[in-house]
């Protein structure tokens, strides 16, 4: 990753407040079809800006084994127990245009100090099939 991720992701970080911040794992992902990477090391940063909302920034390796920088909004709603659903409104970076938007739907597990989230693209179209992609989270 190159050093302007790293230092946009420290200024987060050490800008927010401890317990609006929550380090963001990469991914390991899941497609229909295809041949794809299908782990995604990378990291990232959560911005809590609301109950259930935040901003983040991070980086990652795509499913095309390429660098991808992304910035989204997420926001949840609490359904029971440790189970919230949500969306993600995001760009990146590292497919087939210089920025791609995408709006994609999530389960999270929250927890404590943990989260595990399952984010779903579920369409299946030619340029990008359908993915389930797993990402842990560690919450400040």
């Amino acid at each position: 990753m190159n050093r302007t991720l790293w230092a946009a992701l420290a200024a987060l970080f050490f800008c927010a407040p401890a317990s609006a911040q929550t380090l963001l794992s990469g991914f390991v992902s899941k497609h229909s079809r295809g041949d794809y990477c299908e782990t995604n090391p990378g990291v990232g940063m959560r911005i809590d800006s609301g109950a259930w909302a935040g901003w983040a920034i991070g980086a990652y390796r795509n499913s095309l084994c390429r660098t991808s920088v992304y910035v989204a909004r997420e926001w949840t709603r609490h359904v029971a127990g440790p189970v919230h659903v949500g969306a993600l409104a995001t760009i990146a970076t590292g497919y087939r245009f210089v920025v791609i938007p995408a709006v994609l739907p999530e389960i999270v597990l929250r927890f404590k100090h943990i989260e595990a989230a399952l984010v779903v693209q579920p369409l299946d179209i030619d340029a990008s099939p359908a993915f389930i992609a797993a990402q842990l989270r560690y919450r400040f």
